[in-house]
């Protein structure tokens, strides 16, 4: 039981009486947020981004490096906010998906009993369309709040791409969110 408490807490840092999508952290950060309290415009300006891919720009999307226990974090900010408000964060950890998955229903339900959230959905297994052969995958929980949700995800990737499984616990924001589902603003 102390080896989960501690997985938990390692992976998803929350106060014990949010219901609102802003109380959630990931290491350290919540939306809502400046990105310039954790990372220097430098830094922000030349990380990995997405900025190529086809989209309304509403948000930008950057891959920062690794400033605690997760092995990546994606965060998307406003793109013309002059502070970089945070809208999502995710954590990355890379792990094998037979423990993911355990370790994912296991915190899924913690989380769910903990806040006495029952709007929750999951799980879900999906085909991920980044692996042309169709054989990589996920499998999602969401849990719904007040501004927006948190998802925590296990990857599975084939042999046909050079990935690695891994979880991923996101938060996001219903802006970002809706983004995300009109196509990245495009629809």
């Amino acid at each position: 039981m102390k080896t989960l408490l501690t997985l938990f807490v390692l992976l998803f840092s929350f106060s014990l009486v949010a219901d609102d999508i802003s109380d959630f952290e990931i290491e350290g950060i919540s939306i809502g947020d400046s990105l310039l309290d954790y990372y220097s415009k430098a830094e922000i300006n030349n990380a990995p981004n997405y900025n190529d891919l086809p989209s309304d720009m509403k948000f930008t999307i950057v891959e920062m490096p690794k400033k605690g226990k997760y092995d990546i974090l994606q965060i998307f900010y406003y793109t013309n906010d002059i502070n970089y408000k945070i809208a999502s964060i995710g954590g990355g950890i890379s792990m094998d998906i037979d423990k993911c998955i355990k370790e994912q229903k296991q915190i899924t339900e913690d989380i769910s009993s903990t806040l006495n959230n029952d709007n929750v959905s999951g799980p879900s297994q999906i085909t991920n369309q980044d692996d042309p052969s169709g054989e990589s995958y996920y499998i999602r929980y969401n849990l719904y709040f007040d501004g927006g949700n948190a998802v925590i995800d296990c990857y599975h990737f084939s042999n046909q791409v050079n990935w690695q499984d891994n979880m991923r616990i996101s938060i996001i924001n219903h802006e970002a969110a809706e983004w995300v589902d009109r196509n990245y603003g495009l629809n």
